[in-house]
């Protein structure tokens, strides 16, 4: 199972995390959303990885950087049919439960 973590930082910096099996395998940090987005399809093709679920950070940070990113993540989520949640504090335990999980702001889910 993999998970994509996209964090937007006070900073404005934006840091990206690829779990798998519960353990960080890759951290990108990019200098905007848009070379994430680039720098998060060059890893995914290069390393032949499907996406399981999708994690954003809903803040606080600068409230542009935190809509490209809910709307990067939701696209993504949309176009690789995975599920999409927010969060507000990075727990261990999500990068194991996402695609199980009950969320309190889903962005987007397939209800197959």
């Amino acid at each position: 199972m993999v998970i994509l973590r996209v964090e937007t930082q006070k900073t404005g910096e934006t840091k990206i995390n690829f779990y798998q099996n519960g353990k960080d395998i890759k951290q990108i940090m990019p200098p905007s959303i848009n070379e994430a987005a680039i720098a998060i399809n060059k890893f995914l093709l290069d390393k032949k990885i499907k996406v399981d679920g999708i994690y954003y950070f809903v803040g606080p940070a600068g409230f542009s950087r935190l809509r490209a990113a809910a709307a990067y993540c939701a696209g993504f989520g949309l176009g690789a049919d995975v599920p999409v949640g927010g969060y507000k504090k990075w727990l261990d335990s999500y990068q194991n439960k996402l695609p199980q999980q009950k969320f309190k702001r889903l962005v987007y889910s397939n209800s197959k």
